[in-house]
């Protein structure tokens, strides 16, 4: 048996790698003692793991027995001729020659085509052009083999020498292989970040992890490997490589937003660490913020998981007035505008912060191979000390209003809003998950887990106070996720059941229209709907964006797709001629849907958003969108070619929204329903919050009234009418000093007015 073979199960949909070259030398030193392999599990916890066999349908997680041979390199060399082979090596992030990263050593191996006999084998050192000669070849065809420190090697076939001079392009090398045997695995990963941070000189800085040679093994490194990760020399090169890329691009900016804030001591305000890409694609940023300690202090520092990798090195603690973040994206690099970090700071004494960039700490944005940071913005913070005041008596009429509540209430969940009417569910497993609004009926969806199969419930609604059910309809819906209404038709996303559209014309009465239903190679998934005239969009897990003709509501026909596999659809909202796809964690793709036969990206990666997106909606140019966790984020999109992140409301699990005239209606689950001011989207801030028994999933706003589907408990109908009262105090103010230094009570007098 084999012993001493280990690994640790830390992702999902990756190959895991052992080296069986000891287990495999004793077999052909003993091959009785060849029992094979066996997987067993070690520790205490009990966890499930499912392993992709030989007839996996994904290829590239079939297992796979990788043979490095090496063949024996004659000594002898060629006799000597009178070619001369001038070759130009591409390094990868070793910067533009001349440079001293491009200088490093070489092992070039010339093998003759037809019987891969080696013939000519030799060590070269590149100058800082990255040039290297060899001389006195004879002529003929050779396959050239060059190794590189931390590269994988380089194979380039049928190189033909003739007499005089010769020239090749060779690159740009695969870098990464720090653990120098021909894989870019974990062993490389792990070994890389053993030494993140060391340099040159110290006794930790191991030469082969640092894989760009600039004498730092920092961010661009790992960004190098995190790129390569997966890879295997060697590399077949068959004719001379494209040049590198167009140095010429602006470059990345890295700022704090807001810009400026004024606070009192005591007070708290949040920062948003922002990145602009300009055109590249970010896989990881490595910065440092400093702050003085004696002003500000620390409260809280979250990622907001655009980058989801935090490596070693990275302190967020904020201790002696400095945190670092340092992360990457392996899978998904950033596009577009970004946040990366939001910063908590409570005020603690008077006088003028300064939130930067500490550039002796070496900020970097990596993009590939490349450091494209061109700039960095800080914060000016003015601290003042608490002033507090005495404020004259007014007298004034009291609203009599049960719960009616002071707009602009100092309440930080705004004024609250009372619940009014309700339906509950029958089974407390049961749950409403969507409702929309139309001509004095709601239509909520309810997910009932095949214990009913009735998922449509149609309320009148007309008296809200007091919801009534007046039809069920369904045929097995296991669980509904959202519904959407056009006209006299309802159309009802039902996850592996397609999309069902109804016949609503005639409330309120219910009649099936048609299906939009496809098998292969998977089922649908079913998450989002958004229907403009004819046309429906569908945002579905596993086939990103679907655009349905729907003019026969009886047979939907699929016009157009564009993400099958690679955009995760979970909501869909469309503008014009874009459509605002939520894609989970790497945020929203913006897709162009003027011809709806061919729908294409027009941004190459998803506009990242904090947290997992799951809806959007667009208002008079700009995107607001439920991301769960990561709360209501706000973007603009007058120009969808160059859309600019606002800002985020922190909330406790976003869900849906509804948005109307600048206000947002958020369904945000255990955290009920808010009602968010977003006429400064960058400042967004809730304005009202309604109490809802259950989870709200949805919501949708008519009138003076929200309806929310509560999860078990229903329907809910929350009065709105406290966001904007009809009674107005009448003051009558009595002159008083107000001297500052003290804090008093604040009284108000009111009188009751007939």
């Amino acid at each position: 048996w084999c012993f001493g073979l280990g690994g640790r199960a830390q992702k999902v949909e990756s190959l895991y790698e052992f080296d069986v070259t000891g287990a495999l030398q004793r077999w052909l030193a003993d091959p009785a003692a060849n029992y094979g392999l066996l997987l067993r599990g070690v520790g205490g916890a009990s966890r499930q793991l499912s392993l992709a066999s030989s007839e996996y349908p994904q290829e590239t997680l079939r297992p796979i027995l990788a043979i490095t041979y090496t063949r024996p390199i004659s000594s002898v060399t060629p006799p000597e001729g009178d070619g001369l082979l001038v070759g130009t090596v591409l390094g990868e992030g070793s910067g533009n020659a001349p440079s001293s990263t491009c200088a490093i050593p070489l092992t070039i191996t010339l093998s003759r085509v037809g019987d891969g006999l080696p013939v000519y084998h030799r060590q070269v050192q590149l100058g800082e052009e990255g040039t290297f000669t060899l001389e006195g070849l004879c002529p003929g065809r050779y396959d050239l083999l060059l190794r590189a420190p931390h590269a994988l090697p380089l194979l380039r076939r049928e190189v033909e020498i003739t007499s005089g001079l010769n020239v090749v392009r060779l690159g740009p090398l695969v870098e990464g292989d720090v653990v120098p045997d021909g894989y870019i695995t974990a062993r490389d990963w792990l070994a890389l970040t053993q030494v993140f941070g060391a340099q040159e000189g110290e006794e930790e800085y191991n030469p082969q992890a640092d894989l760009n040679d600039d004498g730092r093994i920092d961010i661009l490194d790992v960004a190098i490997l995190s790129e390569n990760y997966g890879r295997f020399g060697p590399i077949v090169q068959e004719g001379n490589p494209s040049p590198p890329p167009n140095p010429q691009l602006p470059k990345a900016v890295l700022w704090v937003n807001p810009s400026q804030r004024h606070l009192q001591v005591g007070q708290q305000a949040t920062f948003t660490v922002m990145l602009e890409t300009k055109g590249h694609s970010v896989n990881g940023v490595d910065l440092t913020i400093s702050f003085d300690p004696q002003l500000l202090s620390l409260v809280q520092a979250r990622p907001t998981g655009c980058l989801p990798t935090l490596l070693p090195g990275s302190d967020l603690s904020g201790q002696d007035g400095q945190l670092r973040y340092v992360a990457i994206s392996a899978k998904h690099p950033l596009s577009g505008t970004a946040p990366l970090l939001q910063l908590t700071f409570q005020a603690i004494a008077q006088g003028e912060a300064q939130l930067t960039f500490a550039p002796e700490a070496h900020p970097h944005v990596a993009s590939g191979s490349y450091d494209v940071l061109g700039e960095t913005r800080g914060a000016q913070v003015s601290i003042d000390q608490r002033m507090r005041l005495f404020f004259p008596q007014v007298e004034g009429s009291k609203p009599k209003r049960e719960g009616f509540d002071l707009p602009g209430s100092l309440e930080e969940e705004g004024v609250s809003l009372p619940v009014v009417g309700s339906y509950p569910l029958e089974s407390e497993a049961w749950e409403a998950r969507d409702v929309r609004l139309q001509g004095g009926y709601a239509y909520m969806v309810v997910a009932t887990f095949y214990e009913a199969p009735e998922y449509l419930y149609v309320f009148d609604v007309r008296q809200p106070f007091a919801p009534q059910l007046i039809e069920r309809w369904g045929g097995g819906g296991r669980e509904p996720d959202e519904i959407w209404l056009e006209g006299g038709r309802a159309f009802i996303a039902r996850k592996g059941g397609g999309v069902d559209v109804l016949d609503i014309s005639s409330p309120p009465t219910v009649q099936g229209l048609g299906c939009f239903f496809w098998n292969a190679p998977h089922r649908p998934i079913a998450k989002g709907l958004h229907a403009v005239g004819d046309l429906l969009y569908v945002a579905d897990e596993w086939y990103g964006l679907q655009v349905v003709d729907v003019s026969d509501p009886s047979q939907p026909r699929l016009l157009g797709s564009y993400g099958q596999g690679t955009v995760f659809g979970e909501g869909v909202w469309v503008d014009g001629s874009v459509a605002y796809v939520c894609a989970g964690r790497p945020g929203i793709r913006l897709i162009e849907v003027s011809d709806p036969r061919h729908p294409y990206p027009l941004h190459s990666e998803a506009l990242a958003v904090p947290g997992r997106s799951v809806d959007a909606q667009v208002e008079d140019g700009y995107l607001y969108v439920a991301a769960e966790d990561g709360g209501l984020s706000a973007y603009d999109v007058h120009d969808p070619q160059l859309p600019a992140y606002l800002g985020t409301l922190d909330t406790h699990f976003a869900q849906k929204v509804d948005v109307h005239d600048r206000l947002v209606y958020l369904a945000d689950d255990e955290g009920g329903l808010l009602v968010v001011d977003a006429s400064d989207p960058s400042a967004m801030k809730v304005v009202g919050h309604g109490d809802v028994p259950g989870r709200a999933f949805g919501v949708s706003v008519e009138g003076r009234y929200a309806y929310v589907a509560a999860g078990a408990a229903g329907l809910q109908v929350v009065d709105l009418a406290p966001l904007t009262p009809t009674c107005t105090p009448t003051a009558t103010p009595s002159p008083t000093p107000t001297p500052l230094g003290l804090l008093i009570e604040v009284p108000l007098v009111f009188k009751a007015a007939r």
